[in-house]
């Protein structure tokens, strides 16, 4: 008969990091011990270095940069609250480094980046 078993941790702390396993025994043989499982932790996203300010002239164009650290992070700049996307003006709207190229006055604004980060990991 097979009986699934899991093990849940939670509210992980650094305590926590490590290999863990599961011994499984009955009184019908020898205790068997399964293959480790190591639970890691990705620190959260931090920004390092801030982007700074700039003034240009219709036509230039200018890049707008942050350092972040953290685990595996993702990026997202906005105009405001508008998620910006890249196009024909616009590159890197998801990377550390925002490009606006051939700028037109309404192209003047606040831009902002989220960074996050994602952990996930498969076992077998």
């Amino acid at each position: 008969m097979q009986r699934p078993a899991t093990l849940t941790v939670s509210n992980i702390s650094a305590s926590d990091i490590g290999n863990y396993n599961c011994v499984v025994s009955s009184s019908c043989g020898s205790p068997v011990t399964s293959a480790n499982a190591a639970l890691t932790m990705n620190s959260t996203p931090g920004i390092t270095s801030q982007p700074t300010g700039d003034t240009k002239t219709v036509g230039q164009s200018t890049t707008f940069t942050i350092t972040a650290s953290g685990g595996s992070l993702t990026y997202q700049w906005r105009k405001g609250t508008t998620s910006l996307t890249d196009n024909a003006k616009i590159s890197g709207a998801k990377t550390n480094s925002l490009t606006l190229s051939n700028l037109l006055v309404a192209d003047a604004g606040d831009y902002n980046c989220r960074s996050y980060f994602f952990m996930w990991k498969y076992y077998e």
